[in-house]
């Protein structure tokens, strides 16, 4: 088993979510928590020596969080990156049929559609040296990787392989 602490400041409370759990099926579950310190003994020096212990907290488990938009964590690339989807978006986006990742009546682009405007906006400069061309064009490929990333990381987006929409973005006309 595997369970992740999170320390909720709005609340005040320690959020443990199961990350892993093979036999109850209990993974993504959160329980509210507070750890309460307890002597367990003295040191040779005579000092206390201490150990928590983690009892249920009777507090509110906080909601989903609000996808971030612009923040801190966004690179260059991945405002570029969102800035060239919304684009594409409001000029093709299509409702997507329902799958276990796409929920109902989400609209989305083409993960390849977004890419190829990406390229075309951010072409590099041409060269003569073959080498010299294909180290550009994996460099652009893996700056597209690492925004298209940390637009996942931050769910602002989400993609099903094919397809990238917004997170909140679940009816058609949104």
């Amino acid at each position: 088993m595997e369970i992740e602490v999170t320390l909720d400041e709005a609340v005040g409370v320690r959020v443990l979510t199961v990350r892993k759990q093979r036999d109850l099926g209990t993974t993504g579950r959160k329980f509210a928590a507070k750890f309460v310190p307890f002597e367990i003994g003295f040191d040779q020096w005579g000092k206390p020596q201490t150990a928590s212990v983690i009892e249920s907290a009777d507090a509110p488990l906080p909601g989903p969080r609000t996808p971030k938009v612009t923040g801190p964590k966004l690179s260059r690339h991945a405002k570029n990156a969102l800035s060239i989807f919304d684009e594409l978006f409001a000029a093709k986006a299509e409702v997507l049929a329902e799958t276990s990742i796409a929920p109902r009546g989400v609209k989305g682009v083409k993960l390849d559609d977004w890419r190829a405007r990406y390229y075309a906006r951010f072409a590099t400069e041409t060269t003569d040296d073959p080498k010299e061309a294909r180290n550009r064009r994996e460099a652009k490929r893996k700056e597209f990787d690492r925004a298209r990333d940390d637009l996942y990381a931050e769910n602002i987006l989400r993609a099903n392989g094919v397809h990238a929409w917004r997170m909140g973005r679940t009816k058609p006309d949104a």
